[in-house]
């Protein structure tokens, strides 16, 4: 138990009753996984925690598969056409009803089977059957029949039940990122796409097709991830301008955020009332959608890699509350957000003074903690960290201490 109470003794922290009620957390500690416990490769971009507890993570050169634990790698065998096709694991992971999840490769769609543990691969067809070409991107799964697919030059709905395996074409972008906007039956409504060059363009869907022309917005902006909500309000990340309250309606932005502004970043909900924004460089923030508040959260890493915040690219939240973040170079960091690694502790005033350094530690049998400090001898603390007595030098004394130098 003494080393919960470690670095928190050691560092000076003031924490108040309104403090630890805070929806934000004040420190985030980080695992990591790399290709050093046994992930395919450190660049990794996509991740997602299924419900049977395994958490799946991509790579250019293959996907691995972790169960908190080990590491289980699957990648392209020649003349297996159960594995994958392609290697470059290139869009998010979608699971269905029957627990089955699906991803794409630039060659194919992918679901894996999980009762057969041997992945299934489809391709879409146009009329005839002739095949459509492109590199795959799979985007969404509506009413757990339609599969969103983009190629590069057009968007695809894609019906998984079909035993034709005809696509149709919903519409024409270039964009890499689509996100949708689902009406009260839980049908598409409105398709934001963006992320392949500046902008972004907006579709209204009716009946799985595009009704009307699109609109454009952010012509000079590159969009790095989009939240919408309703008619009249969505998330934008956007490299120039930053995190910004969007009116989709008006086209006008009610709240513009600019201090992450020149850093790419990640977005992603927590719950109905926050987001998490990660940003290359700056580290984690907190945003409360309905004050606008937004709070950083110290980012700290279990393998002492103080520079990792140099690399978060994406991010993913887990149905646990497992903030997964994509590094650049060094693979996945992950922390649950309502967990403490590290309980912070006050420093006890000694006559008023803080001013003290703490040298020693040690646990009794009763679980309490011995904190020996320079120059205020000891404190005595309960399990809980509440103090139970200032053991300190009182002159003339030979039953106290004979120095307050511990």
């Amino acid at each position: 138990m003494i080393y919960r109470y470690l670095l928190a003794l050691l560092t000076v922290s003031l924490t108040t009753r309104a403090a630890a009620q805070s929806p934000a957390p004040h420190t985030l500690w980080f695992h990591s996984l790399t290709a050093r416990e046994g992930l395919n490769q450190s660049y990794n971009w996509y991740v997602y925690h299924d419900s049977e507890g395994f958490v799946w993570i991509s790579s250019i050169t293959g996907l691995s598969r972790f169960d908190g634990v080990h590491i289980r790698p699957y990648q392209s065998i020649r003349g297996d056409t159960t594995s994958l096709a392609g290697e470059n694991i290139y869009s998010e992971f979608i699971e269905d009803a029957r627990q089955n999840i699906w991803f794409s490769t630039p060659e194919a769609i992918h679901c894996y089977l999980r009762q057969r543990d041997r992945f299934r691969r489809f391709y879409l067809n146009g009329p005839g059957g002739k095949e459509i070409s492109g590199e795959y991107k799979v985007h969404f799964l509506e009413k757990d029949s339609f599969l969103w697919v983009g190629t590069g030059e057009a968007l695809y709905r894609f019906n998984i039940h079909a035993s034709t395996g005809e696509a149709q074409k919903v519409l024409e972008t270039q964009h890499f990122k689509c996100r949708m906007e689902l009406d009260a039956d839980g049908y598409v409504r409105r398709v934001f796409a963006f992320g392949i060059a500046p902008g972004m363009d907006v579709y209204d869907i009716r009946n799985g097709k595009m009704s009307g022309d699109p609109k454009h917005f952010f012509p000079r902006e590159f969009i790095r991830e989009v939240l919408p909500e309703n008619d009249t309000r969505a998330w934008v990340l956007a490299d120039e301008s930053g995190l910004m309250d969007w009116d989709p309606a008006k086209g006008d932005n009610r709240f513009v955020w600019r201090q992450s502004a020149g850093h790419p970043g990640a977005l992603v909900p927590w719950g109905r009332e926050r987001l998490i924004l990660v940003v290359k460089g700056m580290g984690v923030f907190v945003v409360d959608k309905q004050s606008r508040d937004i709070r950083s959260v110290d980012c700290k890493f279990i393998d002492g890699d103080g520079q990792a915040v140099q690399g978060f690219k994406n991010a993913y939240l887990d149905r646990d509350e497992n903030l997964w973040i994509s590094d650049g170079n060094r693979g996945v960091h992950y922390a649950n957000l309502n967990k403490t690694k590290f309980r912070s502790l006050p420093k006890y005033p000694s006559n008023g003074n803080t001013n003290y350094n703490f040298w020693s530690l040690v646990e009794d049998k009763a679980g309490n903690i011995w904190a020996g400090t320079s120059p205020e001898g000891i404190f005595l603390l309960d399990p809980s960290g509440r103090l139970i007595r200032h053991i300190t030098h009182r002159p003339g004394d030979p039953y106290s201490l004979p120095s307050d130098w511990i």
